[in-house]
């Protein structure tokens, strides 16, 4: 993995390997563009059951709204997911903006309309590979036989 690809978010990550998808959804939504209410109501109908559930977690940092090149900026939020081992992944890190405000709303979209192929792409990250060896060193040389 380089550098460029370790800054990115599983979440971007997916959305690069899977830009097909991605575009799709987003001519899909295309029509709500501009439209907050109906962002909004769709969100609820769909991404909040998840979180109730504990499906996804939102967490939002209580840093006060901001602007930044003229732009305001409400809150940052992380978005994690429950993987398969029970243990909770953070798949995204962003901001909520007013220009990003349909960006957000798909990449949410994406995140519950394709879950189980998410949750299946961050176990794939977390699992160990096995061509790679792993060997204790030995520190005899270091150390002395004990």
């Amino acid at each position: 993995m380089d550098n460029e690809e370790s800054r990115q978010s599983i979440l971007e990550r997916f959305i690069s390997d899977h830009s097909a998808l991605y575009e799709a959804m987003k001519a899909r939504h295309r029509s709500k563009i501009g439209k907050s209410a109906l962002l909004h109501k769709d969100l609820l109908a769909s991404y909040q059951p998840l979180v109730d559930a504990g499906t996804i977690r939102h967490r939002v940092n209580k840093s006060n709204s901001f602007r930044v090149n003229g732009e305001y900026i409400q809150i940052a939020y992380r978005i994690s997911i429950r993987a398969s081992d029970g243990k909770w992944q953070r798949i995204d890190v962003g901001k909520e903006s007013i220009k990003r405000e349909f960006e957000n709303f798909v990449r949410r979209m994406l995140i519950v309309e394709h879950l189980e192929e998410l949750r299946a792409y961050v176990d794939a990250l977390r699992a160990p590979h096995e061509d790679s060896e792993y060997s204790v060193p030995d520190l005899t040389s270091i150390w002395g036989p004990r």
